[in-house]
């Protein structure tokens, strides 16, 4: 496990990287409510015996053929080659390199503060857990999960045909959300925030008024959030309206009377669905989890999120324009619990073991924590009491007076229940002696999206055995995508 001094020295010396974002904005102060304890363990022994391989199935099911469109962001995954016996040095952590500019046209013109921290870290040593076969099948849907490197050089295209068509009217986009934290999942759609391209020069075309008053707006602190949203939702309109002359994206949508005004858009030639917005909070909550998965008792934090949010939305709860849990709260309730129970309750030999943490966090969230009478503060580490008719309550710690959970509107009729189902589903496949084909069979109804990707286990299996293992906190130069594993020693 890293050393906290050491990351507080580091912190220190970035000047307090949570806190400070590009362009000179800082967040606002930390709120501290007053808390109120209330949380349980697991309750679960296990017998930490290593559990024997999986057998050979005996012919492979076949592949799912004519991907639709949809689909096509994880089609032609390119096979990785096996490792080997021979150990290989662990590439450096932080911004690493892996595209050609010069081929897909793309460059960011950010540096994000937390890139600094990486210079302290190195890969944990910790070996995962794995003592039953619920680890096991957990590891394995891990591996074929994560995205290859060509599933990002897709995204990376992506990004190269948004820079083509919005540089001409002096915009700018940089990725944000799962592609930057290292979240994405089957679901996740591209996330870009839209700035000020600096090296604009006036040619065929102009800044729009439009975009221009939006680009004011977003960029300054002292607009207020009426204004805000009325130049914001003038500013979407008229880049919807640039889009929709690209030949690249299709599907073009300004939707620019929501909280957050964006754009979204399909593009054509990988079927990512892309949203776009002027508003920066999106790229700040990135920077802040990215940080905080670098802080010690965090190291799991990347790859428990990555299982929630496809159990999720494999449920159909994952979106929070029909009330769902958005990615965000999702990221953020793992991390309260990872930092207030795990850390506190359960034994280390426990603290890396996929199966009980995965259980765990179900069980807390579908049973003991009562979220009518309790909000959580992650930055304090705490509960606090608030308003029985609120609903979820999480404090934004970015905007530490919002409710970041606030459209999770079916959480007490549709997300408890789900919680509380599928906590008792895991918690019996916590025997060591449970059949791999009933832990299959119970996986296969909570990861649905991927197992019928893939067609079946024994394909996802024969893809897991093609996995990669790279190590955390790595960033790849040329657009700040995430390049690194979800974990340490995921093999």
């Amino acid at each position: 496990m890293q050393d906290s001094t050491a990351f507080m020295t580091l912190e220190k010396a970035v000047g307090q990287t949570i806190q400070t974002f590009p362009d000179g904005i800082q967040a606002s102060p930390r709120w501290s409510p007053r808390s109120v304890n209330s949380s349980r363990g697991l309750g679960v022994n296990l017998n930490l015996s290593k559990v024997e391989g999986t057998p050979k199935r005996k012919s492979p099911a076949s592949p799912r053929e004519n991907a639709t469109l949809s689909e096509m962001r994880f089609a032609n995954r390119t096979p990785q080659k096996a490792q080997s016996g021979k150990a290989r040095p662990p590439p450096p952590r932080g911004a690493v390199s892996w595209a050609s500019d010069e081929h897909y046209g793309y460059r960011t013109t950010q540096r994000p503060p937390f890139l600094a921290l990486t210079e302290g870290l190195s890969p944990s040593l910790e070996p995962l857990t794995l003592s039953t076969v619920l680890d096991q099948k957990l590891l394995e849907l891990l591996k074929v999960i994560v995205p290859t490197q060509a599933e990002r050089e897709r995204r990376l295209r992506v990004l190269r045909d948004l820079e083509r068509t919005l540089a001409p009217i002096g915009l700018h986009v940089e990725a944000f959300g799962s592609t930057l934290t290292g979240l994405t999942t089957m679901e996740s759609d591209l996330d870009c925030v839209m700035i000020r391209n600096e090296g604009f020069i006036p040619g065929g075309a102009e800044i729009s008024p439009k975009v221009e008053d939006a680009l004011k707006s977003a960029e300054s602190d002292n607009t207020s959030m009426g204004v805000l949203r009325r130049e914001v939702a003038a500013g979407v309109q008229a880049v919807a309206k640039v889009m929709r002359r690209a030949r690249a994206f299709n599907k073009i949508l300004a939707i620019a009377h929501a909280k957050v005004p964006i754009v979204k858009c399909l593009h054509l030639n990988t079927g990512i669905n892309v949203d776009l917005s002027f508003v920066r909070d999106g790229l700040r909550s990135s920077y802040f989890l990215c940080t905080e998965y670098m802080r010690p008792g965090n190291e799991m934090a990347r790859a428990l999120t990555v299982l929630v949010k496809t159990a999720v939305a494999s449920s159909g709860l994952g979106d929070p324009s029909k009330g769902g849990l958005g990615s965000f709260p999702i990221a953020l309730m793992v991390l309260f619990f990872l930092q207030t129970e795990v850390m506190e309750k359960y034994p280390d030999a426990l603290q890396r073991s996929l199966a009980v943490l995965f259980s765990g966090f179900m069980k807390f969230y579908g049973r003991n924590f009562d979220f009518q009478r309790q909000g959580i503060d992650y930055i304090q580490r705490k509960t606090f009491k608030k308003s029985f008719l609120e609903g979820l309550y999480i404090i934004n710690p970015i905007c530490p007076g919002v409710n970041c959970a606030r459209a999770a509107e079916r959480y007490a009729q549709a997300v408890i229940p789900f919680f509380s189902k599928t906590a008792d589903k895991l918690c019996s496949l916590l025997d060591e002696h449970v059949s791999e084909s009933h832990v299959e069979g119970v996986l296969s109804g909570l990861f649905r999206n991927v197992l019928s990707y893939y067609g079946g286990w024994f394909r996802v299996c024969e893809t897991a055995k093609k996995y990669r293992d790279e190590p955390q906190h790595q960033w790849d130069s040329t657009a700040n995508m995430y390049v690194g594993g979800l974990v340490d020693n995921l093999i």
